[in-house]
């Protein structure tokens, strides 16, 4: 019997589960606003008294960094293009490493509130997209200016169960539906989906073991080692040797949330080769919605679609805090504080701050409405151009580190061609649609006027084609530059 497309939708509980997510996350702010120091000093908003615990910031780097990105688009890229991208994670490894041997060592020590306060050593000192954009923008910004840092950190500790909750449910009943996990290793490789990633030296390659080992170091020790969020949740906590265990137990939950979205998308593309329909390949779910789309036909169980949702807006939720609190600090810290609001009192700076986490959550909300236009995999998308711009963030922070002939000059411009020559190899890759690219697929099974087999590979390449394809290199290559500018 062929495969019909579902048109299941949302039951009452599922709404009511998802608006009590929201609620908790909501009430965390308001408690920390309203608990402790009441978040009326620079110090508490934006640092947590620097006395923050341990396990909290540990599973806060955790999510901050992976959120709805991996749940929604890690699975998508290996049920269409196999396990290769899982390899990504030994990259990932060195980056933890790095940053609990070097950069923990340098940062905490200095006390810092911005991560730029070190580079100036050089430069002179189911439901609608559109409410869903506007839900995480909005609630993000509350509880992040009621609460500050302290609100951020614990309601990702929450949000990560969530998270961990939704994906795990969905992963033991993807592999179910599919027979066991034998089945779901067997079908996978009967469709290519195991398949170690080439060994090659071409940076233009996709998806190379060098180019993700490499590529992902330097984004992640570019997330983990020196960015704002990750610098600012370190030097939180009240000593280097939590600081550095953090990064271990970070490790830990990053290992276990990546395999978890892995199995969900092998379990997933299996339960659907199994009855010969892809939901792609026929046009029943972009790239995007492919594990929304599984949740809606297979565990339409009043409750648990709301459930899943939930877990996609802790994880968004996450990132939206943790974006705020970072971009607030780096505006007040870096900006306001040394030059326009230097004979502020403790309560006008806490003020300031909290207006800019409001400022900064509306435009964060109108850059989502343009992010949600990209095609391909969202982790396509974060990979490429994320890779383009925190790049040169590492290479900045490495020249202000370890390159005593730096100069200013140097370090204010080279970041910009960083920038620059990374988003052009990204928008490359998208003009080409190098990201569009699957592994061959079934929709015989599916009730559609699609029928037969389907591989995209492409008969020819042109040698620009090929210049855009990597999207691991474009974090490597930005970084270089910047070094070498600098």
């Amino acid at each position: 019997m062929a495969l019909e497309r579902t048109s299941n939708s949302f039951h009452w509980a599922d709404y009511v589960i998802l608006v009590l997510s929201l609620l908790i996350s909501c009430s965390v702010g308001i408690y920390f606003a309203l608990s402790g120091g009441k978040q009326r000093t620079t110090a508490e908003y934006l640092m947590g008294d620097r006395s923050m615990r341990l396990v909290p910031v540990s599973v806060s780097l955790v999510a901050s960094f992976l959120s709805a990105i991996l749940i929604l688009g890690h699975p998508a890229e290996i049920y269409l293009n196999g396990i290769g991208f899982h390899f990504h994670l030994l990259g990932v490894t060195v980056a933890y490493v790095l940053s609990a041997v070097l950069f923990v060592r340098l940062f905490y020590p200095l006390r810092l509130t911005s991560v730029f306060e070190l580079s100036s050593t050089v430069t002179n000192n189911a439901v609608r997209r559109e409410y869903v954009i506007a839900a995480c923008g909005i609630i993000g910004t509350f509880y992040t200016l009621l609460g500050g840092m302290k609100a951020v950190v614990w309601v990702d500790a929450i949000q990560a169960g969530i998270m961990l909750i939704g994906v795990l449910s969905v992963a033991i009943k993807a592999v179910v539906d599919s027979g066991g996990l034998a089945s779901v290793w067997q079908l996978n490789m009967d469709y290519d989906r195991i398949q170690l990633p080439s060994w090659t030296l071409d940076p233009r390659e996709r998806h190379s073991m060098w180019g993700m080992v490499l590529g992902s170091a330097v984004y992640w020790l570019s997330s983990i080692g020196v960015s704002q969020a990750a610098v600012q949740r370190l030097c939180s906590l009240p000593s280097m040797k939590s600081a550095r265990m953090s990064l271990v137990l970070g490790l830990a939950g990053h290992f276990l949330m990546v395999s978890a979205c892995t199995l969900v998308g092998m379990a997933v593309f299996s339960r659907y080769a199994s009855v010969a329909c892809d939901i792609h390949t026929a046009g029943w779910a972009d790239t995007n919605q492919i594990v929304t789309y599984y949740v809606m036909e297979r565990m339409n169980v009043p409750g648990f679609p709301g459930l899943f949702t939930s877990a996609l807006l802790a994880a968004a939720l996450s990132s939206v805090s943790s974006s705020l609190s970072s971009a607030s600090t780096i505006a007040w810290t870096d900006l306001l504080r040394p030059y326009a609001c230097k004979n502020l009192t403790e309560g006008q700076a806490t003020f300031a701050a909290k207006v800019l986490v409001a400022l900064f959550g509306l435009i964060g909300i109108a850059i989502a409405y343009l992010a949600a236009q990209l095609g391909g995999t969202i982790i396509q998308a974060v990979s490429t151009f994320l890779g383009a711009i925190i790049g040169p963030s590492l290479g900045l922070i490495l020249l202000a580190s370890i390159f005593p002939s730096a100069n200013w000059f140097g370090a204010s411009i080279s970041p910009f061609a960083g920038v620059a020559f990374g988003i052009w190899i990204g928008a490359g890759s998208y003009a080409n649609k190098k990201q569009l690219v699957k592994l061959a697929a079934n929709v015989t099974g599916c009730n559609t006027l699609a029928a037969g087999s389907f591989s995209a590979t492409n008969s020819s390449e042109t040698e620009a084609y090929r210049s855009y394809s990597s999207t691991t290199s474009s974090a490597i290559n930005s970084e270089t530059l910047t070094d070498q500018e600098g």
